[in-house]
């Protein structure tokens, strides 16, 4: 019997976009897949932004959420880094 999978849209922002050179893909996962298992998956895909890891922060449906946040099909995820700013 096939597993079941979800499927996510995924937006990344600044320095992560410009690193994938991709700024929205659809990502399939397994169905009890949870937010950081996104960033897992496309650490796979595109190995250069494994030094982002253990700073990014993610959002789901609009709303940043912890990491072991419980994926739905059809979410929104977005990778963001963190900005800084100025004047």
């Amino acid at each position: 019997m096939p597993l079941s999978t979800i499927a996510v849209t995924v937006k990344l922002f600044a320095s992560v976009k410009d690193v994938a050179k991709l700024s929205e893909t659809v990502v399939k996962l397994p169905d009890a897949s949870v937010a950081s298992d996104v960033f897992s998956f496309l650490i796979k895909q595109y190995p250069e932004l494994e030094p982002f890891q253990s700073y990014i922060r993610i959002a789901v449906n609009e709303a940043y959420v912890d990491i072991d946040f419980q994926l739905h099909d059809g979410d929104e995820v977005a990778i963001i880094p963190p900005v800084s700013g100025g004047r």
